[in-house]
């Protein structure tokens, strides 16, 4: 195990980039949170965005590498990375039809989409979504539901909904529990292997496991 930053900032939520050779992550060392990136190895720590929204949380890099997507807190945005932060450009995302906002949590494989929850009075839990990038059209997927991602098909996404996995399809908006994973009981977080076949999640309780279940 190797410590990538040793310092008094708060560094949060890091995402390994499609290429596995660095991580973005979000952090206050500047005065507010910025997306930022560093290599495996501890250097070419680089600031990536600058004054954006409220400051961008959990980055959510696109299948290659060159955007993120990430909210604020009040709403979404896609940001295509520029040599500086100055030069970055930002897109925010459109309001969302039915009220609250968009809350994206990732990419469909092949950068059409994004996935996320609607917002409303702080509880991210009104059901899943996609984001058209093309046409800025939202499509809901489920009534329920908050944290979400693609599987590597592009065809399903694997969300929690009240801790517990489901799986729904777009094509035909069929849900249905993840097999295998039942008796898990509250799941906090997850996160996915590259290839699909396993995940990863941390279980909500006094005494904290690390779980693995394999996909089918």
């Amino acid at each position: 195990m190797r410590r990538l930053t040793d310092d008094p900032f708060r560094n949060r939520g890091p995402k390994f980039a499609p290429d596995s050779k660095r991580l973005a992550f979000y952090s206050n060392r500047s005065g507010r949170y910025e997306t930022w990136t560093i290599n495996l190895d501890g250097s070419g720590l680089t600031q990536i965005t600058k004054n954006v929204g409220k400051g961008p949380w959990w980055p959510n890099w696109s299948p290659d590498g060159t955007r993120f997507a990430f909210p604020d807190g009040n709403t979404s945005y896609i940001y295509s990375i520029g040599r500086t932060p100055e030069e970055g450009r930002v897109e925010t995302l459109a309001l969302m039809p039915e009220g609250g906002w968009f809350q994206v949590w990732g990419w469909s494989p092949d950068a059409r989409l994004l996935v996320g929850s609607r917002v409303e009075g702080g509880r991210p839990a009104n059901g899943v979504f996609t984001y058209n990038i093309e046409t800025k059209e939202y499509t809901r997927l489920s009534d329920a539901g908050a944290a979400s991602i693609f599987l590597p098909d592009g065809r399903r996404i694997l969300y929690l909904e009240d801790g517990s996995f489901k799986i729904v399809d777009l094509a035909s908006k069929r849900v249905r529990p993840l097999g295998g994973a039942a008796g898990l009981g509250r799941i906090d977080s997850f996160a996915l292997t590259k290839d699909g076949r396993s995940l990863y999640a941390i279980e909500n309780k006094v005494e904290a496991d690390v779980w693995e279940a394999t996909l089918k």
